[in-house]
């Protein structure tokens, strides 16, 4: 009997021994820089070949990586392997490839996530597996406990859009566009990684990112550079839209939202604009300055023959401008400045010019009042055209008129006849005026002598 209970007591005494050192090796502890992944060894199914994670009743690798802390651990029935926490540096992003899960649908490049449901505990229990591959939402600058019998992750650098530049989206990921659409379409409720707009077709997106650091999976995402809108002072930007709804057939200006030249103008600034979506063109509306001038002796002024046959060369200088309230239709009908001087100013400049100075002989030109008549005729004509299509005409100059030496000269050289002979009048004026007034003051002095004589 004393020896029954010496073996007893024994017996129990080694179980506590057991049980405490199998406690003692249960428990384990994890820095925070390191994880630890739970593997069951006994009790279970064999793992697939085609898996990496063991789920509830498979040996293998556990899903949970535990964190910094003491946990209870079976032993015996479990291992433990502990493995560097993942750490993503600044600037950088870390892409998850799942390393188990479903396969990859056929065409496919993002896997699927993992579906899980929360329990009123707050446990999560898997409730349909994802697929094996390229997961979408990716990991930030810091550290993250990840599995690496789960995921291995990419390293990245983040998306800086700089200064002066703006991002434009292409998603690389979806259905392909239709034959002759260039833009895909953002679903307004679906949502990519980032809060990104996403379509369900792959292709360049209308949305843009403006300057600033962007955490972006490259696998779903590429990023164009491209150079920002600015609209100076004194200038509008005619907006030209590539791509929208179909417009009436006889619009010149189309609505927001549909595709041509936008009847609303962009004021002077700074725009994030896809160069894809809207092409944008700066129209100055500053007073421009037109010329039609001799340039180093070269025939580049207005030439027209006179009312008596003879040829005149005029140098005709115009000042305009675009009323900023019509800039989107003068671009629409005429186009930019160096069109307009192309296709309405000279031409009428020079037509006008022509009519207008044949009215005159070139002797009058000569006359400064001549002149003056034929730069006011112009300005009127021209002042007419440019109203009718939307253009201002501020002043009409007219700089110089060159006409025929053999009517310049003996014109020029009868002037200067009158001129010098009108000089020499004045002189013989100015030369009798003197004589008279020595003669009076010689017959004043006489008669001062004699009245100084006689008293």
């Amino acid at each position: 009997m004393r020896n029954m209970r010496g073996a007893i007591l024994g017996i129990s005494g080694a179980f506590v021994v057991i049980l405490t050192v199998w406690a003692f090796m249960s428990i384990k502890v994890v820095d925070r820089n390191d994880v630890l992944v739970v593997v069951r060894r006994y009790l279970g199914k064999a793992l697939p070949p085609d898996k990496t994670i063991a789920e509830a009743g498979e040996k293998g690798p556990r899903r949970e990586a535990l964190g910094p802390g003491f946990h209870f651990v079976a032993a015996w029935i479990h291992t433990t392997e502990r493995f560097p926490i993942t750490r993503v540096p600044q600037g950088m992003i870390g892409v998850r490839v799942a390393r188990s899960g479903r396969p990859l649908a056929p065409g496919a490049v993002i896997a699927a996530d993992d579906a899980f449901e929360t329990r009123e505990d707050g446990t999560r229990v898997l409730v349909k597996e994802g697929e094996k591959g390229i997961r979408e939402g990716i990991l930030k600058t810091g550290d993250h406990r990840i599995n690496p019998y789960e995921f291995e992750v990419e390293l990245y650098p983040a998306v800086e859009i700089p200064a002066g530049k703006v991002g434009v989206l292409v998603q690389l990921v979806g259905e392909p566009l239709p034959e002759g659409e260039i833009i895909a379409q953002a679903d307004p409720v679906a949502a990519g990684s980032e809060a990104l707009p996403r379509s369900t077709r792959r292709g360049m997106l209308e949305t843009v990112l403006t300057p600033g650091t962007y955490y972006i999976n490259p696998y779903v995402y590429h990023v164009e550079l491209h150079d920002e809108v600015v609209i100076a002072a004194g200038t509008l930007g005619v907006q030209i839209r590539k791509v929208g709804r179909e417009p009436k057939p006889d619009a010149v200006l189309v609505a927001e939202g549909e595709r041509g030249i936008q009847e609303r103008a962009l004021s002077p600034g700074r725009y994030y604009l896809n160069p894809y979506v809207v092409e944008v063109a700066p129209i100055s509306i500053r007073t421009q300055r037109y010329e039609a001038r001799h340039v180093d002796g070269r025939q580049a002024g207005i030439e027209f023959p006179s009312l008596d046959a003879f040829p005149i060369t005029a140098d005709i200088t115009l000042q305009w401008r675009i009323p900023a309230e019509t800039v989107a239709l003068t671009y629409a009908t005429l186009g930019g400045i160096e069109r307009i001087e192309e296709v309405l100013i000279e031409q009428n400049c020079h037509s006008v010019a022509r009519m207008k100075g044949s009215n005159h002989t070139a002797k009058k030109f000569i006359s400064g009042e001549t002149r003056k008549q034929f730069e006011n005729d112009i300005h009127a004509d021209l002042d007419a055209i440019f109203t009718e299509r939307g253009l201002l005409l501020e002043r009409t100059l007219v700089r110089n008129i060159i006409i025929p030496t053999e009517i310049e000269t003996p014109i020029q050289e009868a002037r200067v006849a009158i001129e010098e002979r009108e000089q020499y009048e004045e002189q013989t004026k100015e030369a009798d005026s003197e004589a008279a007034r020595q003669k009076e003051k010689k017959l004043a002095e006489q008669r001062a002598t004699l009245v100084q004589a006689q008293t």
